[in-house]
């Protein structure tokens, strides 16, 4: 019999034209205490920072708002690459649109400071919204939690002479 002939090649179907990945932002939000553990008249520091580890620059602003705890007087803070404001317990900010990415050294910052007044756990959390913040966030690292303790006062007493006459006046210093 004779030799089987070779099947003729098969033609291959198109493949579509691959697309670039176009860059995108991608913007983690980060939350820090100085001190978890703590006593009334201290004072308290939280940080917020707004990192961009995507790889082109935001394209919508990011809004930031970090709901204080009670219990805390004489609120201050400041800011970089962020608008913000104080009202009551609340700190709202603006990080404008343009962020870029991280890679570059840019980055925002929110630093919140207070006294505290009264013992007790003080939780504080920062919700942040915009389009270029992934849905899949860990959210949990947007929290903190610090405890307040009271005060610890010693008290000493001791007598500014050692040694007295009858009908002298003693004076204590305390």
């Amino acid at each position: 019999s004779p030799p089987t002939p070779p099947s003729p090649p098969v033609p291959e179907e198109p493949k579509p034209p691959v697309e670039p990945v176009k860059p995108v932002a991608s913007v983690a939000v980060r939350k820090s205490v100085d001190k978890i553990s703590l006593r009334v008249g201290e004072t308290i520091s939280w940080t917020i920072s707004i990192q961009n580890l995507g790889a082109a620059p935001t394209k919508e602003s990011i809004a930031v708002r970090d709901a204080l705890p009670s219990g805390i007087s004489n609120i201050k803070f400041s800011a970089q690459g962020a608008n913000c404001s104080l009202q009551e317990l609340v700190v709202t900010c603006a990080v404008p649109k343009g962020l870029a990415p991280f890679s570059t050294g840019a980055s925002a910052s929110i630093l919140v400071q207070a006294n505290v007044n009264s013992a007790g756990k003080l939780i504080n959390s920062v919700v942040a919204t915009g389009a270029d913040i992934p849905p899949e966030a860990n959210l949990p690292e947007w929290r903190v939690e610090s405890e307040v303790k009271q005060a610890q006062i010693t008290l000493k007493k001791t007598a500014q002479a050692s040694q007295l006459n009858l009908g002298e006046t003693i004076k204590w210093d305390i």
